[in-house]
């Protein structure tokens, strides 16, 4: 009996720690110091600083989730000597986009590309991965550093009524960088996530109208 009680503890142990791993899972794909820091409105500057909105993790690491993408905030701190820049594309309406580029700054930059719908699974009609040349990775760099796109805050207006939520990360040696904004149509962030959808083999088409009238996405080179 006391042998069946110790298993029984250990598996009750067990499942503790396994459910506090999930819980861990599931609210730190994001770095929660994001939800404790204030941040200005980069579209409208004369509203005070504040946090992100608390339940942003969800939202925004759904697909991420969704598609076993790894958390970058948490990769920065496990493996820190690992380089890693991902946009994720958030519109209201339409397919969630996913790019990751891993050693972008090495020797064997390798993107990861991923088009997320509803509870999808990473297939090859939705996810493809491939290794990329010094060439094609060059603009990118040169747009990194020109821009200094990884020094911007983050932004405490998430969205509005409709439009693409536009949110870049990068993991490395110099630590974890969260850099979200909306319906942007120039600047730095624009122009790094149309490049890095240009390396995927797709193109972001400017709509003419309101703010938050949405980019269109297209697939194909």
């Amino acid at each position: 009996m006391r042998g069946i009680a110790v298993v029984l503890i250990a598996m009750t142990i067990g499942a503790a720690l396994l459910a506090a791993a999930m819980a861990a899972e599931r609210s730190d794909h994001f770095d929660p110091d994001l939800k404790r820091r204030d941040y200005p409105c980069s579209w409208n500057p004369s509203l005070k600083p504040e946090p992100l909105w608390p339940e942003f993790d969800s939202w925004f690491g759904a697909p991420l989730r969704g598609t076993n993408e790894p958390s970058l905030y948490r990769q920065a701190q496990t493996a820190p000597w690992r380089q890693s820049l991902r946009l994720t594309l958030l519109p209201s309406l339409g397919e969630t986009l996913i790019v990751r580029i891993d050693d972008l700054h090495g020797s064997e930059p390798r993107l990861t590309a991923i088009r997320y719908q509803g509870q999808v699974k990473s297939t090859p009609g939705n996810t493809f991965t491939r290794g990329l040349t010094a060439d094609e990775v060059q603009p990118l760099r040169s747009l990194l550093r020109s821009t200094d796109i990884l020094s911007l805050p983050p932004d405490s207006c998430l969205s509005g009524i409709d439009g693409v939520v536009y949110l870049i990360e990068a993991s490395g040696p110099d630590g974890y960088h969260f850099i979200n904004r909306w319906s942007v149509v120039d600047g730095p962030v624009y122009d790094v996530a149309n490049e890095m959808l240009r390396l995927a083999g797709w193109r972001n088409g400017k709509r003419e109208g309101r703010r938050s009238d949405p980019p269109g996405f297209f697939v194909g080179s």
